[in-house]
């Protein structure tokens, strides 16, 4: 049985109502509030036949309904009406991304907080994996007699810096012909591409081109023993968390066994990641109560988009909350977040954080 425009009205007037109320609601209610042209016994009619239909439940404690998980995904595809942000919530957005700082954790993090505060819900932010993206170049830089700093970088920004001890005696231009030689190997390779074969490469072509090859030797192990520690620490991506909090002030989780459900899942941060890779196409998707597979998540609904660098679809973006979600705001506040959070990070700096 289709909806008919009727039923539609009053469905979509219950989930508003109870996504302002987090209270179950009457016919009597509906009748007063929205103008629908019925009388109260026709819209309890109408109730009926939407909770007969699986759009809406009864709590026992109750006369009034609620929606089902059923009930918001019909309002999520065919009745969600956009929000459209005030002027000062644009401007707020906009001067935030203008005016901070362009590190991409930093920027990962602000985001998460930016996210929570405007939606009041709980914001998850999966962070790029580093050592998947193509290195543009390395440098060795002298900061001393005995000391220098060796720089990666990717396609991003700063991925790794570390200080290092040079080889007694090494000249500052055989760092620099060390350095042009790797990056004519190394560029547009991945950390994940450097492999003990590509080093026994590397080293025939330093002893082609360097009288002093045992030098040039001590500085390749060191360059890659850094590509090495960059790999182990970079191989997960990061889950930055925002409002953490947010979702336990819901009135759907005073009940403490919801309550600690959802404090363990914001807890593992493998769960999070698997959730938020599983509900990743490109778009903002919404997956509301059992639509979620992992069990911790079945009172809840999450909302998710990705974010790019360089082009390239790197992370992703979700806000957790109670399935009596203010669905239209979040989508509306996420579009604008993600687009500037892409545009921000557009050639930015990154680094892992140890």
């Amino acid at each position: 049985m289709s909806l008919d425009e009727r039923k539609k009205r009053i469905l979509q007037a219950i989930i508003d109502s109870y996504i302002d109320s987090a209270e179950p609601v009457g016919s009597r209610f509906i009748a007063r509030r929205y103008d629908l042209g019925v009388s109260p016994a026709t819209i309890r009619n109408e109730m009926s036949d939407l909770e007969e239909l699986g759009y809406l439940e009864q709590p026992h404690t109750s006369a009034g309904r609620i929606p089902s998980d059923k009930g918001y995904r019909f309002y999520v595809d065919f009745l969600l009406e956009i929000h459209k942000l005030a002027a000062r919530e644009v401007a707020h957005i906009d001067d935030w991304y203008q005016n901070r700082a362009r590190e991409i954790d930093l920027q990962i993090q602000r985001t998460a907080k930016i996210l929570s505060q405007m939606t009041n819900y709980t914001s998850l932010i999966m962070g790029p994996t580093l050592s998947e993206q193509e290195l543009r170049y390395l440098q060795i830089l002298p900061i001393g007699e005995s000391t220098a700093v060796i720089v990666l970088v990717n396609e991003t920004g700063i991925v790794e810096h570390r200080n290092v001890d040079l080889p007694d005696g090494i000249r500052e231009e055989e760092l620099n012909a060390i350095a042009e030689i790797m990056n004519e190997r190394l560029r547009g390779k991945t950390l994940d591409d450097v492999k003990e074969a590509l080093f026994r490469e590397l080293h025939q072509e330093l002893s082609l081109r360097l009288d002093r090859i045992h030098l040039a030797q001590q500085m390749l192990e060191q360059v890659f023993q850094i590509m090495d520690e960059t790999v182990l620490d970079c191989q997960e991506e990061r889950i930055y968390l925002g409002g953490a909090t947010n979702i336990l002030s819901q009135p759907e989780f005073k009940d403490i066994e919801k309550a600690r459900l959802v404090l363990g899942l914001l807890e593992e941060e493998k769960t999070l990641r698997q959730v938020l890779t599983d509900l990743a196409p490109e778009g903002i998707t919404i997956r509301i109560g059992h639509e979620n597979t992992a069990v911790e998540m079945q009172n809840l609904s999450m909302v998710t988009a990705r974010y790019e660098i360089g082009g390239k679809l790197v992370g992703t973006i979700g806000v957790l909350g109670p399935t009596r979600m203010d669905y239209g705001r979040v989508v509306s506040v996420m579009d604008r977040i993600t687009r500037h959070l892409t545009n921000s990070l557009a050639g930015k700096k990154t680094r892992c954080e140890k």
